[in-house]
């Protein structure tokens, strides 16, 4: 099975671009992202039944050096994530393509992309999903064994931080399910940007 084209074939056109560096794709995907991460957070704190006040209890009985420890992992906890993140991303890139990556962070996001090839959608599924697959996971299934501890509230801070991060990936994977469900349709991720092209007839 092919999964990505050195150039970009004769008779296919350009779509849709999606540029995460400008308006108005910029300022949705940020105020998106926010509601994202407030909506994942409310969801997660009913979900596991949260006593609050017997976090809030436990928290002031931490040592100092403890409650600072807390707050300074979710800061770099935070940045870590979006390394593995685009490194994931990557990693599924590399895997299908063997082609070189970009990587990067604007002003409104952090960025992997394949810049120099054309990708069929389904390696480029697996490539926008991975990250929101593997982090969800990683910081959910984890709460289960921490309810009602600061360590619930600070896995539960990262992954609606995840989870609104995820924004741009899981709007390019609705366009792809609901608009471009076509297997010829070809993606060009330079990072920020990414443009999507089909056949003349099936454009």
């Amino acid at each position: 099975m092919k999964h990505f084209e050195e150039k970009l074939p004769e008779n296919y056109r350009l779509v849709k671009t999606v540029d995460a560096t400008k308006a108005p794709f910029a300022v949705v995907f940020n105020l998106l992202s926010l509601v994202m991460m407030v909506g994942a957070f409310a969801v997660l704190y009913f979900a596991f039944g949260t006593d609050v006040s017997l976090i809030k209890e436990q928290f002031l009985t931490l040592p100092d050096f403890t409650k600072i420890l807390a707050l300074l992992l979710l800061v770099v906890g935070f940045i870590v994530y979006i390394v593995l993140h685009e490194l994931v991303h990557g990693v599924v890139y590399k895997a299908f393509t063997k082609r070189k990556l970009t990587f990067g962070v604007t002003m409104t996001c952090a960025y992997c992309g394949v810049p120099d090839v054309f990708v069929y959608r389904t390696a480029s599924l697996c490539a926008l999903l991975a990250p929101f697959v593997i982090f969800s996971i990683a910081f959910i299934v984890p709460m289960f064994f921490l309810q009602n501890t600061v360590w619930f509230l600070l896995l539960a801070a990262l992954f609606a931080m995840h989870f609104g991060g995820c924004v741009g990936d899981l709007y390019i994977t609705v366009l792809y399910v609901f608009k471009f469900r076509d297997g010829k349709t070809l993606m060009r991720d330079t990072g920020p940007v990414q443009t999507f092209y089909l056949p003349h007839e099936k454009s």
